[in-house]
């Protein structure tokens, strides 16, 4: 995808050559969300008769090869065969640095195909538009001129066009843009191993420290000064062992407050451009999936339920309700980080006054799972001063990830949901791979909560080994 190879060379071409040539399965559903949104838009015809004559031709998702890739245009409006507008949607009210860097390399790929780009147009999203019981896009979206702003990037759109058309593998050397603003997943590649240690691990301190610092030759948390630290970041730099460390006190008082039946809980949430549903906005969380592993007593085996909504159906009453029914109605639950969960079903409470007293009580149990990590009442070097989850459930227990889904994070959780209702509201019909998505995000939830259920587990083994 070409959007993603730009933002990669932005950060490291090493990085942008693994991620073209990468083999490993993954699903498409957040390219294909953009996809459908755009021809949502440009089937909208209000957007575009001030461009020109109502005999132009657009086209959503046009697709043109470049380089090693296929581009995928937004949109283009052909004002003749060989000259057009190009456009651009953004999920935001601004128009971005990097979405003017893409605009100019997609207009220098096309110039390669003999199409001349005359002007530069930004589809930009009116945050205020709370869609009623009929869908306008043409409230929920602007048009703006961006030709100003792309003129004004050409020296980095050209190194970029530069290298999609004759890639080049730099040599790997370590540096910040291998840390930030995340771990780079292709850190094996370029190295043989990830580079735990680093002083881009350290808890707490700036970003801007730690470039410093690390310019300065101070690459590893073990050369750090301890002058300053807090005491959660010197342990960090201590612990340097295969062992775990771990505040037996502080565990022992986050188990007293635990009652079985014990319910191992997470929430997956739709986010969308386009408001999906009556009386909602553009990116509104709307809970769509929940799983729950439940542990009944501490000798019986874990019990699994899950629902998902079909997709172009509110989902909010039927979540609610579901959520209800299949959980038990007494005894913990354990939720990592339970922000957003408190937040939807406070949500759906307001909104559902039959349903208040039961949600309320739900949130009255919830237990947060992160609270140990946190605070570092436990830690492992292989947390890498993080308490996500992504990083405490390898670091907790072995032989346990997201490798083999192909649905491995919220974020693609959330935008695969997105895009089969879009597809289901526009096409007006479920999407040909509806179920096999719905397979994968029902995948995904579950491997969450198992992932929290193993967790707490091994949390419990730690506290248990060092009373004994």
């Amino acid at each position: 995808m070409l959007s993603q190879a730009l933002r990669d060379i932005h950060r490291c071409e090493r990085l942008a050559n693994y991620r073209i040539h990468d083999p490993r399965p993954s699903a498409d559903g957040p390219q294909q969300l953009r996809q459908i949104v755009a021809e949502r838009i440009f089937d909208t015809a209000d957007f575009f008769s001030p461009l020109g004559p109502d005999t132009y031709r657009r086209e959503a998702n046009a697709s043109f090869p470049a380089g090693p890739l296929q581009m995928i245009l937004d949109g283009i409006l052909y004002l003749s065969e060989n000259e057009g507008v190009l456009f651009q949607i953004f999920f935001s009210r601004h128009i971005s640095h990097f979405g003017c860097i893409k605009a100019a390399v997609e207009e220098q790929l096309l110039q390669k195909s003999g199409i001349t780009i005359t002007r530069h147009m930004a589809i930009i999203l009116c945050p205020d538009y709370r869609r009623q019981y009929r869908l306008d896009l043409a409230s929920q979206f602007s048009v703006r001129d961006m030709t100003p702003e792309v003129n004004r990037i050409r020296t980095p759109a050209n190194t970029a066009t530069n290298w999609l058309v004759a890639p080049r593998v730099p040599d790997a050397s370590l540096a910040p843009r291998c840390f930030l603003p995340s771990p780079c997943p292709y850190q094996k590649n370029c190295f043989g191993q990830t580079q735990v240690g680093a002083i881009f691990d350290l808890h707490g301190l700036p970003e801007t420290d730690k470039r410093r610092r690390f310019l300065q030759g101070k690459r590893t948390l073990i050369q750090m000064p301890s002058e300053g630290l807090s005491s959660t970041q010197k342990r960090q730099i201590d612990w340097q062992g295969d062992d775990y460390y771990h505040n037996d006190a502080a565990l022992q008082t986050y188990f007293k407050h635990l009652e079985y039946p014990l319910t191992f809980l997470d929430f997956e949430a739709v986010q969308s451009p386009i408001a999906l549903y009556q009386n909602t906005k553009a990116f509104q969380l709307t809970p769509f999936l929940f799983s729950a592993h439940i542990h009944d007593t501490s000798t019986a085996e874990p019990r699994h339920e899950t629902y998902i909504s079909p997709p172009g159906q509110d989902p909010h009453y039927a979540f609610g309700q579901a959520l209800l029914k299949r959980i038990p109605q007494s005894g913990s639950i354990l939720v990592y980080d339970p922000g957003y969960e408190k937040i939807a079903l406070n949500f759906l409470a307001t909104r559902y006054p039959s349903l208040a007293a039961d949600l309320h009580a739900v949130i009255s149990r919830m237990i947060d799972l992160s609270e140990p990590f946190r605070k570092q009442w436990v830690y492992h070097k292989n947390m890498q001063g993080r308490s996500a989850f992504k990083y405490i459930l390898p670091a907790m227990v072995k032989d346990l990830d997201y490798t083999d889904l192909l649905i491995d994070n919220g974020e693609q959780a959330a935008t695969t949901y997105a895009m089969l209702v879009n597809y289901r509201q526009h096409k007006g019909h479920h999407h040909p791979d509806s179920q096999r998505y719905l397979q994968n995000l029902t995948d995904y939830c579950a491997r969450d909560t198992w992932g929290l259920y193993q967790v707490f587990y091994a949390l419990q083994a730690l506290h248990t080994h060092k009373g004994q």
